[in-house]
């Protein structure tokens, strides 16, 4: 298993995959994940991922994610995502809302498992791209 893969299941493990909890059109309300760098250098960075709005296979939401860049200190990156689903893949667009002083955009694009309770597939800044994984998880009380 590689670096990636790992580190998923290291998270997945943690949050604890659950029942599919359905919002829309059955998109997962919430996701945690992990993306990595092409350097290898540089550590995966686990983020959290909430659909807060769903239409059809169109969805908004926002993600959170320890501040491994930006200005410090800083605990905390957050973002607003807008993107679309089919049964096949996903697309959406991360802009981090400037906490930390970063307000860039990431651009995601990838696939989903047949439940769609499983994404991969590849983020991308430019010609700066690598990797990333989440899967569906169980909300705690």
């Amino acid at each position: 298993m590689n670096r990636l893969g790992l580190m998923a299941l290291l998270f997945f493990m943690m949050a604890g995959l659950g029942e599919h909890d359905a919002l829309g059109a059955e998109l997962p309300k919430r996701w945690i994940g992990v993306y990595s760098y092409p350097d290898a250098s540089r550590v995966p960075v686990g983020f959290e991922l909430r659909v807060t709005s769903a239409t059809e296979n169109r969805f908004a939401g926002t993600t959170r994610e320890a501040a491994t860049f930006g200005k410090q200190p800083c605990d905390e990156l957050r973002a607003n995502i807008v993107g679309q689903f089919s049964a096949r893949g996903i697309s959406f667009k991360k802009t981090y809302d400037g906490s930390c002083d970063v307000s860039h955009s990431v651009q995601y694009e990838g696939k989903l498992d047949a439940g769609l309770r499983t994404m991969t597939g590849k983020w991308s800044i430019g010609s700066a791209s690598g990797q990333f994984v989440a899967g569906e998880a169980k909300d705690t009380p």
